[in-house]
């Protein structure tokens, strides 16, 4: 079943005009990528958001890593390269 959701009027401060960066500069990259004949499936916008992908790759690949050293995983096995 499918639930309601109220509209998102931007009073919680997320969109208020106010936010950090260079829309110009977000415009071109996006052109820039937008005009690439294979462009990346993913634009990461910003280094603080950048910053925070790579903290969560960390952690995600840490995560794994220590899956794989848990003892009698040798049902584990990996792929071929």
């Amino acid at each position: 079943m499918a639930v309601a959701l109220p509209a998102h009027d931007g009073q919680d401060g997320s969109i208020n005009g106010q936010q950090t960066g260079d829309p110009a500069k977000l415009a071109r990259a996006l052109l820039t990528i937008a005009a690439r004949d294979q462009p990346p499936p993913r634009f990461i916008a910003g280094a603080d958001a950048i910053e925070g992908i790579s903290a969560k790759a960390r952690e995600l690949l840490a995560q794994a890593e220590a899956s794989r050293a848990l003892p009698g995983r040798s049902w584990v096995q990996r792929r071929p390269s």
